[in-house]
């Protein structure tokens, strides 16, 4: 067995699932927002009686690394950190925008497609990479406004089918809508079970991120919201 405790606290979304060898036995997705600090070790709890499994029979922690929401992502982190620690665990960081481009890989059948998954950093501006069917990496995660100007660059870049899914895949519509160009693969959310398989292939590989040094993959510096009356 490999068994895998797999976690993603980069959106609204709080994730946990257990996988073995790649495969999803157990999970816990919590859509109703925000609620992570409460509910992670919760969750956790839940997703390992489920499975059957203890925390000790773990092989190893994976996490969403990001990009995506600043505090989800570090209490995230912490949690995982803080099992490694106690469990003498590695701990594994996945890209988040690489396990939402596993997943719409998954929903379609277009080989010579192109897949850009998007998420949410509010206003008009987004987390964004491109991939090819084969999560080979086209455009490397970046921060970008979604406006024409992204729009143009993608359509003179890529000539095949190019599918967006993700939190921000939104804010393409109205650019592309008077356009055959692009693609929404609905209902593509930041959830744990995007990286089992990729988790599972880096513990194979044994690439494993090192617990000292760890920290999220925030791409861009936080910013505090000043709350008014």
């Amino acid at each position: 067995m490999a068994l895998i405790l797999n976690i993603d606290t980069s959106s609204p979304v709080c994730s946990v699932c257990i996988s073995d060898r790649g495969q999803v036995v157990a999970h816990r997705d919590d859509l109703t927002g925000n609620q992570h600090a409460s509910l992670l070790a919760i969750l956790v709890q839940d997703t390992l009686h489920e499975a059957g499994v203890t925390a000790r029979d773990l092989s190893a922690v994976a996490l969403s690394s990001g990009p995506g929401s600043y505090t989800g992502l570090r209490i995230g982190t912490s949690l995982a950190k803080g099992l490694c620690y106690g469990l003498g665990l590695p701990l594994i960081g996945i890209p988040t925008l690489m396990g939402l481009a596993c997943q719409m890989t998954a929903t379609m059948t277009d080989a010579a497609a192109v897949y850009v998954p998007m998420i949410d950093a509010r206003r008009d501006d987004a987390y964004i990479a491109v991939y090819d069917g084969d999560l080979k990496v086209l455009e490397k995660d970046a921060f970008v406004t979604v406006d024409i100007h992204l729009f143009d660059r993608l359509l003179r870049l890529y000539d095949s089918n190019i599918y967006f899914g993700g939190t921000a895949s939104h804010k393409m519509i109205n650019l592309f809508s008077n356009n055959k160009f692009g693609t929404i693969i609905e209902n593509v959310k930041c959830i744990a079970s995007n990286i089992s398989m990729l988790s599972y292939e880096h513990y194979q590989r044994k690439i494993f991120s090192d617990l000292t040094y760890f920290e999220p993959f925030y791409l861009k510096e936080f910013e505090g919201r000043i709350k008014t009356k």
